[in-house]
């Protein structure tokens, strides 16, 4: 019975310890996991095998970064007023942009049916 009783409380501030735990930041997550990543992308790619390389990348998404929290970083709103993410109360949704690449087919509507 002590066994079975030490056992249980073994368990019980195992589970407690994982559940008090600050999620990992995005970028240590990526830099943890990115380099892995890479080297097995790469061959992937060099070997034409292009669905290892989207298994790899999903593979990245689900078992190294999902549940990282995002940096705490500072951006300007449409005040010019420097704020920091963390300041948002409501969810925020980030996208990047750059001149030389266009929109993906599906990736407008899929924001107005978020924006809505």
């Amino acid at each position: 019975m002590r066994k079975l009783l030490l056992f249980f409380l073994t368990q019980i501030l195992v589970v407690s310890a994982f559940a008090q735990q600050e999620p990992v930041s995005f970028s240590q997550a990526l830099s943890t996991h990115l380099p892995k990543y890479k080297l097995k992308a790469d061959r992937a790619y060099r070997t034409q095998n292009i669905e290892r390389a989207d298994f790899l990348f999903d593979s990245l998404v689900k078992y190294g970064l999902k549940g990282s929290k995002m940096d705490n970083f500072k951006v300007k709103n449409l005040k010019k007023k420097e704020v920091s993410l963390d300041e948002f109360s409501n969810p925020v949704y980030l996208t990047t942009y750059a001149s030389w690449i266009a929109p993906t087919e599906g990736e407008i509507p899929a924001l107005n049916k978020l924006a809505e």
